[in-house]
Protein backbone atom coordinates (compact mmCIF):
# COMPACT_ATOMS: atom_id res chain seq x y z
CA UNK A 1 0.00 0.00 0.00
CA UNK A 2 1.38 3.42 -0.97
CA UNK A 3 0.13 6.31 1.15
CA UNK A 4 0.69 10.01 0.57
CA UNK A 5 3.46 9.92 3.18
CA UNK A 6 5.42 7.61 0.84
CA UNK A 7 5.40 10.23 -1.91
CA UNK A 8 7.85 13.10 -2.28
CA UNK A 9 6.77 16.64 -3.07
CA UNK A 10 8.83 19.14 -5.06
CA UNK A 11 8.20 22.75 -4.00
CA UNK A 12 9.56 25.78 -5.87
CA UNK A 13 9.93 28.91 -3.74
CA UNK A 14 10.73 32.46 -4.75
CA UNK A 15 13.92 33.99 -3.39
CA UNK A 16 12.20 36.13 -0.74
CA UNK A 17 10.38 33.14 0.77
CA UNK A 18 13.57 31.11 0.66
CA UNK A 19 15.60 33.79 2.45
CA UNK A 20 13.06 33.79 5.29
CA UNK A 21 13.02 29.99 5.47
CA UNK A 22 16.84 29.77 5.40
CA UNK A 23 17.06 32.34 8.20
CA UNK A 24 14.81 30.15 10.36
CA UNK A 25 16.55 26.93 9.30
CA UNK A 26 19.94 28.29 10.34
CA UNK A 27 18.87 28.52 13.96
CA UNK A 28 17.33 31.97 14.25
CA UNK A 29 14.10 30.90 15.87
CA UNK A 30 12.00 27.75 15.73
CA UNK A 31 12.64 25.36 12.86
CA UNK A 32 9.13 25.77 11.44
CA UNK A 33 8.14 27.81 8.40
CA UNK A 34 4.58 28.50 7.21
CA UNK A 35 3.72 30.20 3.91
CA UNK A 36 0.89 30.43 1.38
CA UNK A 37 1.52 28.53 -1.85
CA UNK A 38 -0.52 28.79 -5.04
CA UNK A 39 -2.23 25.43 -5.66
CA UNK A 40 0.54 23.10 -4.45
CA UNK A 41 -0.05 19.36 -4.26
CA UNK A 42 -0.60 19.54 -0.50
CA UNK A 43 -4.23 18.46 -0.24
CA UNK A 44 -4.04 16.40 2.96
CA UNK A 45 -2.54 16.96 6.40
CA UNK A 46 -0.21 13.97 5.86
CA UNK A 47 3.46 14.87 6.30
CA UNK A 48 5.64 14.29 3.24
CA UNK A 49 9.32 14.78 2.57
CA UNK A 50 9.55 18.08 0.70
CA UNK A 51 12.33 18.98 -1.73
CA UNK A 52 12.71 22.77 -1.77
CA UNK A 53 14.01 24.31 -4.98
CA UNK A 54 14.89 27.93 -5.83
CA UNK A 55 15.72 29.11 -9.35
CA UNK A 56 16.32 25.57 -10.60
CA UNK A 57 18.50 24.39 -7.69
CA UNK A 58 17.70 22.01 -4.82
CA UNK A 59 18.55 24.06 -1.74
CA UNK A 60 16.90 22.21 1.18
CA UNK A 61 15.02 19.14 2.38
CA UNK A 62 12.27 19.21 5.01
CA UNK A 63 8.93 17.80 6.09
CA UNK A 64 5.82 19.57 4.81
CA UNK A 65 2.08 19.32 5.27
CA UNK A 66 -1.05 21.28 4.42
CA UNK A 67 -2.79 23.45 6.99
CA UNK A 68 -5.80 23.93 4.69
CA UNK A 69 -6.95 26.52 2.19
CA UNK A 70 -6.18 30.16 2.93
CA UNK A 71 -8.18 31.51 0.00
CA UNK A 72 -9.69 30.53 -3.33
CA UNK A 73 -6.30 29.65 -4.81
CA UNK A 74 -3.74 29.51 -2.01
CA UNK A 75 -2.98 26.72 0.44
CA UNK A 76 -1.20 27.33 3.70
CA UNK A 77 1.77 24.95 4.01
CA UNK A 78 3.88 24.23 7.06
CA UNK A 79 7.53 23.17 6.66
CA UNK A 80 9.44 21.71 9.60
CA UNK A 81 12.87 20.17 10.21
CA UNK A 82 14.38 22.20 7.39
CA UNK A 83 17.91 21.14 6.37
CA UNK A 84 19.85 23.45 4.04
CA UNK A 85 21.99 21.75 1.35
CA UNK A 86 24.78 22.83 -0.88
CA UNK A 87 22.80 23.77 -4.01
CA UNK A 88 22.41 21.03 -6.61
CA UNK A 89 21.00 21.74 -10.07
CA UNK A 90 17.68 20.05 -10.79
CA UNK A 91 18.81 19.62 -14.38
CA UNK A 92 21.78 17.54 -13.18
CA UNK A 93 19.56 15.45 -10.89
CA UNK A 94 17.17 14.70 -13.77
CA UNK A 95 20.09 13.70 -15.98
CA UNK A 96 21.37 11.22 -13.39
CA UNK A 97 17.85 9.78 -12.99
CA UNK A 98 17.95 8.85 -16.70
CA UNK A 99 14.32 9.82 -17.20
CA UNK A 100 12.78 9.97 -20.65
CA UNK A 101 12.80 13.63 -21.70
CA UNK A 102 9.07 13.37 -22.42
CA UNK A 103 8.25 11.88 -19.01
CA UNK A 104 5.62 13.72 -16.98
CA UNK A 105 7.97 13.33 -14.00
CA UNK A 106 10.45 15.71 -15.64
CA UNK A 107 7.77 18.38 -15.79
CA UNK A 108 6.77 17.66 -12.17
CA UNK A 109 10.37 18.06 -10.99
CA UNK A 110 10.86 21.26 -12.96
CA UNK A 111 7.57 22.92 -11.97
CA UNK A 112 6.61 21.26 -8.66
CA UNK A 113 4.28 18.51 -7.53
CA UNK A 114 4.16 14.93 -6.26
CA UNK A 115 6.62 12.18 -7.16
CA UNK A 116 5.45 8.57 -6.75
CA UNK A 117 7.36 6.41 -4.28
CA UNK A 118 9.63 4.72 -6.87
CA UNK A 119 10.43 8.00 -8.65
CA UNK A 120 11.15 9.65 -5.30
CA UNK A 121 13.71 6.96 -4.50
CA UNK A 122 15.40 7.56 -7.86
CA UNK A 123 15.42 11.29 -7.18
CA UNK A 124 17.14 10.91 -3.81
CA UNK A 125 19.66 8.40 -5.19
CA UNK A 126 20.60 10.89 -7.92
CA UNK A 127 20.67 13.81 -5.48
CA UNK A 128 23.04 11.93 -3.14
CA UNK A 129 25.64 11.78 -5.92
CA UNK A 130 25.57 15.57 -6.21
CA UNK A 131 24.97 16.35 -2.55
CA UNK A 132 26.31 13.47 -0.38
CA UNK A 133 24.90 14.89 2.87
CA UNK A 134 21.36 14.52 1.49
CA UNK A 135 21.33 10.73 2.16
CA UNK A 136 21.77 11.25 5.89
CA UNK A 137 19.13 13.99 5.93
CA UNK A 138 16.57 11.90 4.03
CA UNK A 139 17.09 9.03 6.48
CA UNK A 140 16.55 11.39 9.41
CA UNK A 141 13.41 12.89 7.86
CA UNK A 142 11.94 9.43 7.19
CA UNK A 143 12.45 8.51 10.84
CA UNK A 144 10.73 11.71 11.97
CA UNK A 145 7.94 11.11 9.46
CA UNK A 146 7.38 7.57 10.72
CA UNK A 147 7.22 8.81 14.31
CA UNK A 148 4.73 11.54 13.36
CA UNK A 149 2.60 9.12 11.32
CA UNK A 150 2.30 6.60 14.15
CA UNK A 151 1.16 9.39 16.47
CA UNK A 152 -1.32 10.97 14.05
CA UNK A 153 -2.75 8.05 12.09
CA UNK A 154 -5.71 7.33 14.39
CA UNK A 155 -6.63 11.01 14.53
CA UNK A 156 -6.53 11.31 10.74
CA UNK A 157 -8.66 8.20 10.37
CA UNK A 158 -11.27 9.62 12.72
CA UNK A 159 -11.24 12.96 10.89
CA UNK A 160 -11.82 11.17 7.58
CA UNK A 161 -14.71 9.14 9.03
CA UNK A 162 -16.25 12.28 10.51
CA UNK A 163 -15.76 14.22 7.27
CA UNK A 164 -17.53 11.46 5.35
CA UNK A 165 -20.41 11.36 7.84
CA UNK A 166 -20.89 15.12 7.51
CA UNK A 167 -20.63 14.95 3.71
CA UNK A 168 -23.18 12.12 3.48
CA UNK A 169 -25.61 14.13 5.60
CA UNK A 170 -25.27 17.13 3.30
CA UNK A 171 -25.63 15.10 0.12
CA UNK A 172 -28.80 13.40 1.40
CA UNK A 173 -30.30 16.85 1.97
CA UNK A 174 -29.37 17.88 -1.57
CA UNK A 175 -26.53 20.21 -0.47
CA UNK A 176 -23.26 19.98 -2.41
CA UNK A 177 -20.78 18.77 0.22
CA UNK A 178 -17.68 19.64 -1.80
CA UNK A 179 -18.74 23.28 -1.91
CA UNK A 180 -20.02 23.37 1.69
CA UNK A 181 -16.79 21.91 3.10
CA UNK A 182 -14.27 23.60 0.80
CA UNK A 183 -13.05 26.02 3.49
CA UNK A 184 -12.40 23.31 6.06
CA UNK A 185 -9.03 23.60 7.81
CA UNK A 186 -7.14 20.98 9.75
CA UNK A 187 -8.33 21.40 13.37
CA UNK A 188 -6.00 21.49 16.39
CA UNK A 189 -4.69 18.20 17.73
CA UNK A 190 -7.44 15.94 19.12
CA UNK A 191 -10.21 18.25 17.92
CA UNK A 192 -13.05 16.77 15.80
CA UNK A 193 -13.77 17.50 12.15
CA UNK A 194 -16.41 20.16 12.84
CA UNK A 195 -13.83 22.28 14.67
CA UNK A 196 -12.08 22.82 11.32
CA UNK A 197 -15.24 24.42 9.91
CA UNK A 198 -15.25 27.12 12.56
CA UNK A 199 -11.64 28.00 13.41
CA UNK A 200 -12.75 30.88 15.60
CA UNK A 201 -14.75 28.60 17.90
CA UNK A 202 -18.22 29.00 19.29
CA UNK A 203 -19.04 30.25 22.78
CA UNK A 204 -20.51 27.80 25.26
CA UNK A 205 -23.61 29.97 25.75
CA UNK A 206 -24.14 30.06 22.00
CA UNK A 207 -23.89 26.28 21.81
CA UNK A 208 -26.41 25.81 24.59
CA UNK A 209 -28.91 28.13 22.87
CA UNK A 210 -28.38 26.49 19.49
CA UNK A 211 -28.61 23.00 20.93
CA UNK A 212 -31.82 23.78 22.80
CA UNK A 213 -33.57 25.08 19.69
CA UNK A 214 -32.37 22.40 17.28
CA UNK A 215 -32.32 19.17 19.27
CA UNK A 216 -34.64 19.42 22.29
CA UNK A 217 -37.53 17.63 20.59
CA UNK A 218 -35.30 15.03 19.02
CA UNK A 219 -32.51 13.98 21.33
CA UNK A 220 -31.30 14.82 24.81
CA UNK A 221 -27.54 15.01 24.23
CA UNK A 222 -25.48 13.94 27.21
CA UNK A 223 -22.07 13.84 25.53
CA UNK A 224 -19.69 16.72 25.14
CA UNK A 225 -20.71 19.04 22.32
CA UNK A 226 -17.70 20.38 20.45
CA UNK A 227 -19.62 22.39 17.92
CA UNK A 228 -22.93 22.76 16.17
CA UNK A 229 -22.93 23.89 12.54
CA UNK A 230 -25.93 24.75 10.40
CA UNK A 231 -25.66 24.29 6.62
CA UNK A 232 -28.10 25.97 4.24
CA UNK A 233 -28.10 25.47 0.49
CA UNK A 234 -27.25 28.92 -0.97
CA UNK A 235 -29.42 28.12 -4.00
CA UNK A 236 -32.41 26.79 -2.06
CA UNK A 237 -32.90 27.95 1.57
CA UNK A 238 -35.50 25.23 2.11
CA UNK A 239 -32.65 22.71 2.25
CA UNK A 240 -31.13 22.95 5.71
CA UNK A 241 -29.13 20.54 7.88
CA UNK A 242 -27.89 21.06 11.44
CA UNK A 243 -24.91 18.89 12.40
CA UNK A 244 -23.38 18.37 15.85
CA UNK A 245 -20.55 16.23 17.17
CA UNK A 246 -20.73 14.58 20.59
CA UNK A 247 -18.81 12.03 22.61
CA UNK A 248 -18.07 11.17 26.22
CA UNK A 249 -14.35 10.49 25.74
CA UNK A 250 -11.39 12.68 24.71
CA UNK A 251 -10.90 12.24 20.97
CA UNK A 252 -7.65 10.29 21.38
CA UNK A 253 -9.65 7.55 23.14
CA UNK A 254 -12.50 7.48 20.62
CA UNK A 255 -12.42 4.27 18.56
CA UNK A 256 -14.77 5.10 15.70
CA UNK A 257 -17.62 7.12 14.27
CA UNK A 258 -21.39 6.76 14.11
CA UNK A 259 -23.66 8.85 11.92
CA UNK A 260 -27.16 9.43 13.28
CA UNK A 261 -29.32 11.06 10.61
CA UNK A 262 -32.80 12.33 11.47
CA UNK A 263 -35.21 13.85 9.00
CA UNK A 264 -37.73 16.22 10.57
CA UNK A 265 -40.19 16.10 7.70
CA UNK A 266 -41.83 12.64 7.88
CA UNK A 267 -39.71 11.85 10.97
CA UNK A 268 -37.34 8.90 10.77
CA UNK A 269 -33.79 7.76 11.53
CA UNK A 270 -30.99 6.21 9.57
CA UNK A 271 -27.94 5.19 11.61
CA UNK A 272 -24.60 4.38 9.97
CA UNK A 273 -21.75 2.72 11.82
CA UNK A 274 -18.30 3.02 10.26
CA UNK A 275 -15.97 0.02 10.21
CA UNK A 276 -12.46 -0.01 8.77
CA UNK A 277 -11.07 -2.55 6.33
CA UNK A 278 -7.36 -3.30 6.71
CA UNK A 279 -5.03 -4.65 4.03
CA UNK A 280 -4.34 -8.30 4.77
CA UNK A 281 -2.95 -11.27 2.86
CA UNK A 282 -4.01 -14.89 2.99
CA UNK A 283 -1.96 -17.97 2.23
CA UNK A 284 -0.47 -17.37 -1.21
CA UNK A 285 -2.97 -14.60 -1.97
CA UNK A 286 -2.25 -10.92 -2.67
CA UNK A 287 -3.09 -8.11 -0.27
CA UNK A 288 -6.83 -7.54 0.07
CA UNK A 289 -8.96 -5.05 1.98
CA UNK A 290 -10.75 -6.96 4.75
CA UNK A 291 -12.90 -6.17 7.77
CA UNK A 292 -12.56 -8.77 10.53
CA UNK A 293 -15.76 -9.11 12.61
CA UNK A 294 -15.08 -9.11 16.35
CA UNK A 295 -16.81 -9.27 19.72
CA UNK A 296 -17.50 -5.53 19.67
CA UNK A 297 -19.52 -5.92 16.47
CA UNK A 298 -21.49 -8.81 18.02
CA UNK A 299 -22.44 -6.62 20.99
CA UNK A 300 -23.34 -3.67 18.74
CA UNK A 301 -25.63 -5.85 16.62
CA UNK A 302 -27.23 -7.27 19.76
CA UNK A 303 -28.14 -3.74 20.88
CA UNK A 304 -29.48 -2.85 17.46
CA UNK A 305 -31.65 -5.96 17.33
CA UNK A 306 -33.35 -4.97 20.57
CA UNK A 307 -35.23 -2.49 18.39
CA UNK A 308 -38.07 -3.79 16.27
CA UNK A 309 -37.86 -2.42 12.74
CA UNK A 310 -41.48 -3.17 11.83
CA UNK A 311 -42.98 0.21 12.58
CA UNK A 312 -46.32 1.33 11.20
CA UNK A 313 -46.18 3.95 8.48
CA UNK A 314 -48.38 7.00 8.97
CA UNK A 315 -49.36 7.97 5.47
CA UNK A 316 -47.82 7.89 2.01
CA UNK A 317 -44.80 9.96 2.97
CA UNK A 318 -43.64 7.38 5.51
CA UNK A 319 -44.04 4.29 3.35
CA UNK A 320 -40.64 2.60 2.95
CA UNK A 321 -39.03 0.05 0.69
CA UNK A 322 -37.15 -0.89 3.84
CA UNK A 323 -37.84 0.16 7.42
CA UNK A 324 -34.33 -0.98 8.43
CA UNK A 325 -32.73 2.03 10.16
CA UNK A 326 -29.30 0.44 10.82
CA UNK A 327 -26.47 0.41 8.28
CA UNK A 328 -22.79 -0.54 8.33
CA UNK A 329 -20.30 1.26 6.09
CA UNK A 330 -17.00 -0.50 5.40
CA UNK A 331 -14.21 1.88 4.36
CA UNK A 332 -10.61 1.27 3.37
CA UNK A 333 -8.27 2.22 6.20
CA UNK A 334 -6.59 5.16 4.45
CA UNK A 335 -5.68 8.48 6.01
CA UNK A 336 -6.08 10.49 2.79
CA UNK A 337 -9.09 12.60 1.99
CA UNK A 338 -10.52 11.17 -1.26
CA UNK A 339 -8.98 13.22 -4.05
CA UNK A 340 -11.59 14.80 -6.30
CA UNK A 341 -14.46 12.89 -4.68
CA UNK A 342 -17.12 14.07 -2.29
CA UNK A 343 -17.30 10.88 -0.24
CA UNK A 344 -14.99 8.17 1.00
CA UNK A 345 -15.12 5.03 -1.10
CA UNK A 346 -16.97 2.32 0.77
CA UNK A 347 -19.76 -0.24 0.96
CA UNK A 348 -23.10 0.32 2.75
CA UNK A 349 -24.93 -2.70 4.15
CA UNK A 350 -28.42 -2.73 5.67
CA UNK A 351 -28.01 -4.60 8.96
CA UNK A 352 -30.13 -7.55 7.79
CA UNK A 353 -27.94 -8.01 4.69
CA UNK A 354 -24.78 -7.66 6.79
CA UNK A 355 -25.99 -10.43 9.11
CA UNK A 356 -26.55 -12.67 6.08
CA UNK A 357 -23.01 -11.94 4.85
CA UNK A 358 -21.59 -12.78 8.28
CA UNK A 359 -23.02 -16.30 7.84
CA UNK A 360 -21.88 -16.71 4.22
CA UNK A 361 -19.13 -19.29 3.53
CA UNK A 362 -17.71 -16.88 0.93
CA UNK A 363 -16.16 -14.71 3.65
CA UNK A 364 -14.23 -17.59 5.26
CA UNK A 365 -10.46 -17.56 4.88
CA UNK A 366 -8.13 -20.56 4.39
CA UNK A 367 -8.01 -21.12 8.16
CA UNK A 368 -11.72 -20.53 8.77
CA UNK A 369 -11.46 -16.89 9.86
CA UNK A 370 -14.04 -14.36 8.67
CA UNK A 371 -13.10 -11.34 6.57
CA UNK A 372 -15.36 -9.10 4.48
CA UNK A 373 -14.00 -7.10 1.53
CA UNK A 374 -14.70 -5.90 -1.99
CA UNK A 375 -13.96 -9.35 -3.43
CA UNK A 376 -16.43 -11.38 -1.32
CA UNK A 377 -19.13 -9.05 0.07
CA UNK A 378 -21.31 -9.96 -2.94
CA UNK A 379 -23.94 -7.21 -2.51
CA UNK A 380 -23.88 -3.71 -1.08
CA UNK A 381 -25.07 -0.16 -1.68
CA UNK A 382 -22.72 2.40 -3.17
CA UNK A 383 -22.48 5.97 -1.90
CA UNK A 384 -24.79 7.05 -4.72
CA UNK A 385 -27.33 4.30 -4.10
CA UNK A 386 -27.49 4.90 -0.36
CA UNK A 387 -27.82 8.68 -0.71
CA UNK A 388 -30.52 8.43 -3.36
CA UNK A 389 -32.64 6.01 -1.32
CA UNK A 390 -32.35 8.11 1.83
CA UNK A 391 -32.88 11.40 0.03
CA UNK A 392 -36.10 10.13 -1.52
CA UNK A 393 -37.33 8.73 1.82
CA UNK A 394 -37.37 5.09 0.68
CA UNK A 395 -35.39 3.88 3.71
CA UNK A 396 -35.42 4.72 7.42
CA UNK A 397 -37.42 4.16 10.58
CA UNK A 398 -41.14 4.90 10.81
CA UNK A 399 -43.76 5.36 13.50
CA UNK A 400 -43.12 4.31 17.09
CA UNK A 401 -39.77 2.73 16.12
CA UNK A 402 -38.38 6.26 15.92
CA UNK A 403 -38.95 6.88 19.62
CA UNK A 404 -37.33 3.54 20.48
CA UNK A 405 -34.25 4.50 18.48
CA UNK A 406 -33.99 7.82 20.31
CA UNK A 407 -33.39 5.87 23.53
CA UNK A 408 -30.78 3.70 21.77
CA UNK A 409 -29.02 6.76 20.41
CA UNK A 410 -28.74 8.22 23.91
CA UNK A 411 -27.09 4.99 25.08
CA UNK A 412 -24.66 5.17 22.15
CA UNK A 413 -23.22 8.35 23.66
CA UNK A 414 -22.09 6.32 26.67
CA UNK A 415 -19.57 4.37 24.57
CA UNK A 416 -16.20 5.21 23.04
CA UNK A 417 -17.42 6.23 19.60
CA UNK A 418 -17.77 9.81 18.42
CA UNK A 419 -21.29 10.57 17.21
CA UNK A 420 -22.13 12.83 14.26
CA UNK A 421 -25.71 14.01 14.79
CA UNK A 422 -27.42 15.33 11.67
CA UNK A 423 -30.92 16.85 11.76
CA UNK A 424 -32.34 17.45 8.29
CA UNK A 425 -34.94 20.21 8.35
CA UNK A 426 -35.24 20.38 4.57
CA UNK A 427 -38.73 20.76 3.17
CA UNK A 428 -39.38 18.64 0.08
CA UNK A 429 -42.66 19.47 -1.57
CA UNK A 430 -42.32 17.97 -5.05
CA UNK A 431 -43.29 14.40 -5.87
CA UNK A 432 -40.39 11.93 -5.71
CA UNK A 433 -39.54 9.01 -7.95
CA UNK A 434 -36.57 6.68 -7.71
CA UNK A 435 -33.83 7.71 -10.13
CA UNK A 436 -34.99 11.30 -10.56
CA UNK A 437 -32.77 14.23 -9.68
CA UNK A 438 -33.56 17.77 -8.73
CA UNK A 439 -32.62 20.32 -11.31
Amino acid sequence: MVLSKDKTVIVHLNEDDWRELAWIANGFGKNVFTINLRDPDFTTPVQRIAVIAVRGDVVALSLGRSLGRSGDLDTRVKFSHVHVLQPAALEAVIEKMKLNSYSSMVDTIETGGLLPQATGRKFFDALSELSPESSRIVEKLRALQLQHTSEMTDHHRLLEEQRDAVAVSLEVAGIDSRSALQNWEVPPANAPFLAGLNPGGTSEASLIRHDATQFENWLRIEGQIYDVVEFVDPHDPSRKVTIAYADKEPLERVTGTDLIYFRHQNPGYVLVQYKRMMQRSGEGSPLQWLYRPDGQLTEEIRRMRQISVSGTSQGVGQWRLSQEPFYIKLCEDLMDRPGGRKLTKGMYFPLGLFEEILESPKILGPKGGKGIGWHNAQRWLSNTGFIELRREGWIGSVGDVTSQITALVQRALEGDRGVILARDDSQFTERRRIGTRRA
